[in-house]
């Protein structure tokens, strides 16, 4: 009868063990009739547990009541299906916050219960339950949705698109599935919601650089007006010292720039201008060692990309591009030259620039060879 009662009721000012709060959680929801949870209607009972284990693994993080939660949860596939059902239903923002905030710490990256959690994640189809939120949350608000539309904070925003880059890396269908839920349309409101707060970015950029390897949904995103946005940032972004989340915009952007509608948005403005500048900086940043190497890398696939094109060599040529290029010639970046020809061998890519005749360079794709010398 004690358990009944749940354990979580403790003599005043004592604390329930991780062991309690878990028991608890399971007891509740094993005995909460989930298709009946709908907002104001989820149980007190399970709103505190739920706000207790998400305070210790994600705020407090004590590290043995948050290992042994997380590692709890994870091997609890019935518990796991429960909280995704209860995502997939419920619109009380602060109840949503929570059990996302439950959901990034069991998708860590690099930690011991992410196999297990993501496992069952995956079987149980949380791409499309946490698209389906997102649709849910930027629907347009009318005096008829009012009531039933959950909101969410940004943080719980960003807890959703860690959950969804966690999911990408193993789903072989996550492009597919969040199209045809409707959620690529919500990754621009998204996106410019967020775009003032640069901590919150990564996580959105890298959900975007795995959705962009479809070309269907690189396409639409292009449509949309990412492809500027994107640009936007990385330019913004280059302005401080070389960080990650640069790399990760640089990426998406060279992801998003292989398909030629998105090529073509790319030459509007001064993007390409401001591109080749952001290239030009690397020498700066030149210490900082494996992420200058990927952002350049990452900027020179964008270049190889655009000049595909006429209207897109040409901007290349306008913005200096070539002689930018021409002048790189430290590491990381190695200039070859090989005839009337040369090379740009890099970590990452092999970029060849043929020149037929004294007015014209094209810029070819080959593979990275060690046969070249570099030019002292």
């Amino acid at each position: 009868m004690a358990f009944e009662m749940s354990s979580i009721i403790l003599e005043e000012n004592e604390e329930p063990s991780a062991e309690d709060l878990l028991n608890d959680l399971e007891y509740e929801m094993s005995n909460c009739a989930l298709v009946h949870v709908h907002g104001c209607t989820v149980p007190n009972r399970v709103r505190q547990l739920l706000a207790k284990i998400a305070f210790k693994v994600h705020k407090e993080k004590e590290p043995l009541d948050r290992s042994s939660i997380l590692e709890a949860i994870s091997e609890n596939e019935d518990l796991l299906k429960r909280l995704l059902k209860l995502i997939e239903e419920c619109t009380d923002s602060n109840v949503l916050g929570n059990l996302l905030a439950i959901s990034r710490e069991l998708l860590a990256a690099r930690s011991l219960w992410r196999p297990s959690a993501l496992g069952t994640f995956l079987a149980f189809e949380a791409t499309e339950i946490i698209g389906r939120l997102l649709v849910r949350v930027c629907k347009p608000v009318t005096n008829s949705t009012l009531r039933d539309q959950p909101s969410l904070s940004d943080h719980s925003f960003v807890c959703c698109f860690w959950i969804l880059s966690a999911l990408a890396t193993k789903d072989t269908k996550f492009s597919t599935t969040f199209c045809q839920c409707g959620a690529i349309k919500a990754i621009i409101p998204i996106l410019k919601h967020l775009s003032g707060k640069v901590g919150n970015l990564y996580p959105v950029l890298q959900v975007v650089k795995a959705l962009s390897r479809n070309n269907l949904a690189s396409t639409t995103l292009g449509k949309d007006g990412l492809v500027p946005m994107v640009t936007n940032i990385v330019t913004k972004l280059a302005k401080s010292p070389y960080s990650p989340r640069l790399k990760v915009a640089a990426e998406a952007l060279s992801v998003l720039t292989k398909t030629r509608p998105n090529q073509l948005l790319l030459t509007k403005g001064r993007y390409v201008q401001d591109l080749v500048d952001v290239f030009v900086n690397y020498e700066r940043e030149v210490n900082r060692g494996k992420i200058t190497i990927k952002i350049t890398g990452a900027l020179l696939y964008i270049f190889q990309h655009l000049v595909g094109s006429k209207i897109g060599k040409q901007h290349f040529l306008d913005a200096g591009g070539l002689e930018s290029l021409q002048n790189s010639a430290t590491n990381p970046i190695l200039m070859v030259k090989d005839g009337t020809d040369f090379y740009i061998e890099h970590a990452q890519c092999c970029v060849k620039f043929v020149r037929p005749n004294l007015s014209l360079w094209t810029l070819k794709c080959v593979q990275p060879s060690t046969l070249f010398q570099t030019v002292t």
